[in-house]
């Protein structure tokens, strides 16, 4: 090779020469001995050119020797190359450049600024939004270097950055400023080398995210802390924080204030340089417990300022934290509570007034639920419903342990929302009653709906029996002044008119005896024996009546034998029953026996069947009967089948005050005293006297009677 060089150059040679012999003269006459001196020195420059030329082909030839000595020996020992393998390299390629594609792909319409440059600072690439902030496209770039794009100051910054990743092979991260004609973009770039196969730093590959609006919100955010840093300092409430270290790392004026004192002469102390030790260490265990835990906490304090006066403050104490959530340090910020804390005492005081005030008050004092169960309640409460202590009326349900009836609490305490008073019956504990004055109210939330109940009880149970007495004694007076115009209408009327008839029968005898037959006669002393009969009931009536008013009435019950004590009584009633062609029938077992006192029983048995002869027409019938009853008891019954009456009658029939006398069947006169002598008699007996009655049908009056003495 290097025989064929040199037969390349001899024929250079002798071209040249041939060249020369053409104008010999002309060339050599018209140079100079300097001239020559040149041209000798720049063929020698050639010369040397030539050589070194010559000498980069024979190592181009000696390296194009080996590469052919490796190819042969691949060649020979290389394995046999399929079509399948031909075509599994050309899969690869395709998709080596399908990735090469999609990846370039990505960089191109990324949304963050992506370019490349060499180690002298020159643009390889750009991706598209990096060439649009600057309103290019990315051939635009293409050659460019720092110094085309930036002012001097910014390339320089760019290229020094550059220079490093090349220097360190390390990858750098700034920031960076793009200053455009019309704003300045800010941009947080990561500036990574690129390698070739021997590792040595070709290129570098700038990847740049937009943080212009991260740049103006931590502008803002110093503007901001300015601006808060200033409302701090000169806040009415005392702000300060505190170091790791437990020492004051700010203090606004206000807090220092307090102690005459400036901030600066606070800062870096501790809170023993201004607090007593007991009153330094209380603040102190809460900072440490803050630093601690990096929880939020508060604390009640107590501060003697330099004036002498007695401050309470509210702190609350906030942590402050890095990223990981380790504590800085822990500000804190106090509410002057002074006035607050003032009126608790007074409100205490107060408190304390009326809790002494509630616990001695007789009457009960108390608050519960709406559903019924004790909040509170006072030892008057506890001792007049008659429980052994206040936990013992807290498990009380209030509906149905201390109301008779369930219904009762919420009709007579729940029917209205507002402040009231009631009285009604609570329940003891032992089951007892107990009357109660309730003066009780409702809170209420903002919606109106019920929260709980309070309220004062007084025991009203010895008013109430008062009031009871007075209702019955009342109700007996009116009783009394009834019967007495009763009594009154009874001898000015039902005495009066059988005396007048009694003495005009007299009157007729005494003026026209003499000329009277003796049938007439008969028929006068006959009425006149009438009238003294209905005289002598009527009075018997009154005074046993009046006997009984005055409670002068003896009631001396014994045992004896029914039948013959009724025939003996009926023996006065059978005259004026024959006189109206009514019949008497008896249904009387002979040994039934009764315990009862005799005189009351003639008395009763007289004046009912009087009655039902007196109120049953001509041939009607009475029927007297009496049988055994179940409970050791007699039943007796006097029936007639006389006129009967109305429900209007048998309603008012046993009251004085209420008017219900009528005439018999045949005119006989009634004051309707001898029912009500018969009812207050039985009652005597502890029974009571029972009538049923149609009108037009007749009457039936029954009682009952001890069977035997128990």
């Amino acid at each position: 090779m290097e025989k064929d060089n040199k037969t390349e150059a001899a024929r250079l040679r002798e071209r040249a020469e041939d060249l020369l012999k053409l104008e010999p003269s002309e060339t050599t006459s018209k140079l100079s001995e300097a001239e020559m001196r040149e041209l000798i020195r720049e063929f020698a420059v050639c010369q040397i050119g030539l050589e070194s030329e010559n000498k980069e082909l024979r190592l181009a030839k000696e390296q194009a020797e080996t590469s052919n000595e490796k190819f042969t020996e691949l060649y020979d020992f290389a394995p046999i190359v399929t079509a399948n393998d031909i075509k599994e390299w050309k899969l690869e390629e395709e998709a080596l450049r399908e990735s090469e594609l999609k990846y370039r792909s990505l960089i191109e319409s990324s949304s963050d600024a992506i370019f490349c440059v060499d180690e002298k600072g020159e643009y390889k690439f750009t991706n598209y939004l990096f060439a649009s902030t600057f309103g290019k496209t990315p051939d635009y770039f293409i050659g460019k270097t720092f110094w085309d794009v930036y002012d001097k100051e910014h390339a320089d910054y760019r290229y020094e950055t550059t220079k490093r990743v090349f220097q360190t092979g390390e990858r750098e991260s700034l920031e960076v400023e793009v200053p455009l004609p019309d704003k300045t973009l800010y941009f947080y770039a990561t500036a990574n080398p690129i390698r070739d196969e021997t590792g040595k730093v070709i290129l570098s590959l700038t990847h740049a995210v937009d943080i212009t609006g991260r740049k103006k919100i931590e502008e803002a955010l110093r503007e901001s802390e300015d601006k808060y840093r200033s409302l701090i300092q000169y806040s009415s409430d005392p702000i300060f924080s505190f170091n790791p270290d437990e020492t004051y790392k700010f203090v606004n004026e206000s807090f220092a204030k307090v102690f005459g004192l400036n901030p600066k002469d606070i800062t870096g102390k501790s809170p023993h340089f201004i607090f007593p030790y007991d009153e330094a260490e209380k603040r102190l265990t809460m900072v440490r417990q803050v630093l601690r835990t990096g929880e939020k906490g508060e604390i009640e304090v107590k501060v003697v300022a330099q004036s002498g006066e007695v401050l309470y403050y509210l702190t609350m104490l906030d942590p402050i934290k890095n990223n990981k959530g380790e504590v800085l340090f822990v500000t804190c910020i106090s509410k002057d509570i002074t006035a607050r804390k003032l009126a608790e005492v007074k409100l205490q005081e107060n408190e304390e007034l009326y809790r002494n005030l509630v616990v001695r008050i007789p009457d009960g004092v108390y608050k519960s639920t709406h559903d019924g169960k004790f909040i509170e309640a006072n030892p008057a409460m506890v001792k007049m419903l008659g429980y052994e202590s206040k936990e013992e009326l807290m498990d009380v349900d209030i509906k149905t342990q201390l109301y008779f009836e369930p219904t009762d609490r919420e009709s007579l305490v729940l029917q209205e929302k507002l402040e009231g008073m009631e009285v009604y019956r609570m329940k003891k504990k032992d089951g007892s009653e107990i009357w109660v004055e309730d003066h009780g109210w409702y809170n209420t939330d903002e919606n109106g709906e019920i929260l709980f109940h309070e309220g004062i009880l007084r025991d009203v149970t010895e008013r109430k029996k008062a009031e009871e007495e007075i209702k019955l004694k009342n109700e007996q007076l009116e009783k009394t002044n009834a019967e007495k115009d009763k009594f009154f209408s009874i001898i000015a009327h039902d005495l009066r008119s059988p005396f007048n008839g009694f003495l005009g029968l007299t009157e007729i005898l005494v003026e026209r005896l003499q000329s009277m037959t003796l049938d007439e006669i008969h028929n006068i002393l006959v009425n006149l024996k009438n009238s003294a009969n209905n005289l002598y009931s009527l009075l018997g009536n009154l005074l046993e009546w009046s006997l009984m008013q005055r409670g002068l009435t003896a009631f001396e019950p014994q045992l004896f034998l029914l039948s013959p004590k009724i025939s003996g009584i009926m023996a006065l009633v059978t005259e004026a029953a024959k006189e109206k062609g009514i019949s008497i029938n008896y249904d009387i077992p002979e040994d039934l026996s009764v315990f009862a006192d005799r005189n009351m029983l003639e008395s009763i048995i007289r004046n009912l069947s009087s009655n039902a002869v007196k109120f049953t027409n001509k041939g009607g019938g009475v029927f007297v009967s009496a049988k055994s009853m179940p409970d050791n008891s007699v039943e007796i019954s006097i029936k007639d089948t006389g006129i009967g009456m109305g429900k209007d009658i048998t309603d008012n029939l046993f009251r004085l005050d209420i008017d219900t006398s009528r005439k018999g069947t045949e005119g006989e006169l009634s004051s309707g005293l001898g029912l009500i002598i018969c009812k207050d008699l039985i009652e005597k007996h502890g029974e009571k006297l029972l009538v049923e009655s149609e009108e037009g049908k007749g009457s039936t009056f029954y009682f009952t009677l001890p069977e035997r003495k128990c």
